[in-house]
């Protein structure tokens, strides 16, 4: 089994009714799933985070992007 999960769900995260650990049985599905929330992340969510993709074994795990500057955290304690 292949999961995706979020590392650290920020306010939007927990606003935009995208689900966090999700299993797949082929790796595939769970790369292309990964791929398409981290889009939908960076690309809709506030702007006060970035988000990568990193492997962990079977785990996808979508985490902070902590190269990226975060110049107004969003309080939510997922910037520590």
């Amino acid at each position: 089994m292949y999961t995706v999960k979020i590392q650290n769900e920020c306010d939007c995260f927990k606003k935009s009714g995208l689900e966090n650990n999700m299993t797949f049985t082929s790796q595939t599905s769970a790369v292309m799933r990964a791929m398409k929330i981290l889009n939908q992340m960076n690309n809709t969510f506030c702007d006060k985070h970035s988000f990568i993709l990193q492997e962990s074994g079977d785990d996808y795990v979508i985490a902070l992007d902590r190269s990226w500057r975060v110049v107004n955290c969003c309080g939510n304690g997922c910037c520590n």
